[in-house]
């Protein structure tokens, strides 16, 4: 996502009070077009301790 896009999609959030879960109901809100890819299992969110163990170890195995 282009970093305006969202900025602009955060604005809007905040002006309009909007209750969001994530940033693609954010540019959703927008009227932005949204797709889907493939991705790779080891394109991981790290959000934990245990999260970062994992990508530690899946940058070593590189």
């Amino acid at each position: 996502m282009k970093p305006n896009l969202l900025r602009d999609g955060f604005e809007l959030v905040k002006r309009d009070a909007l209750e969001v879960t994530d940033d693609v109901s954010i540019v959703e809100y927008l009227k932005h077009p949204v797709y889907i890819t493939e991705g790779s299992y080891t394109n991981i969110k790290v959000t934990t301790p245990d999260d970062m163990l994992l990508a530690e170890r899946l940058m070593n195995d590189k």
